[in-house]
């Protein structure tokens, strides 16, 4: 273990000396240190716990996965997909370096577009963001049986492109 630090150390102090981005000094199937990935479709060869999870080799199965690692100025990119699954997040941005989840963009993100959360899940909420700061919601469908997107104890939420249908509250 104290060996496999010190090469990550070395490979780290190499690859800045070099003048190389980070990225290149670790292997491919390490998450790039700015971009996260989530897709969960057939064949993506996604899991939310094997080395290398994140990365678009092998990216999270769950968004919840990716919401419990995520580090102020990186970004979630979310594949096409429906997510049955309540994202809650507790990790925060910083000003100038907010987390930023996005789904693909595209004229079909509208609606019940590329990027569903929580549809027929049963959740209580799409996104709940809990005691966070400097976070974006982008190009996503957010549904929950009573608020689809929850934020309390928050400040600097952006909210853009996203679809936060209504669900009828029943008679």
């Amino acid at each position: 273990m104290r060996r496999a630090r010190i090469a990550g150390l070395t490979a780290l102090v190499l690859s800045v000396t070099a003048g190389l981005p980070v990225s290149a000094a670790f292997g491919a199937g390490q998450a790039d240190a700015g971009t996260l990935h989530v897709n969960n479709a057939a064949g993506a060869n996604c899991s939310d716990t094997a080395p290398g999870s994140g990365s678009a080799a092998v990216p999270f199965c769950t968004i919840s996965a990716a919401a419990k690692v995520v580090t102020p100025g990186q970004t979630v990119q979310i594949a096409g997909g429906r997510y049955a699954e309540e994202v809650h997040l507790t990790r925060s941005g910083e000003p100038g370096a907010p987390i930023t989840f996005t789904g693909p963009a595209s004229p079909e993100s509208k609606g019940l577009g590329p990027v569903s959360v929580n549809e027929t899940s049963g959740y209580t909420h799409a996104f709940f963001l809990d005691g966070v700061h400097d976070i974006n919601v982008k190009h996503v469908d957010a549904r929950g049986a009573q608020e689809a997107v929850l934020v309390q104890d928050s400040s600097r939420v952006t909210v853009d492109d996203a679809s936060v249908p209504r669900r009828p509250t029943p008679a």
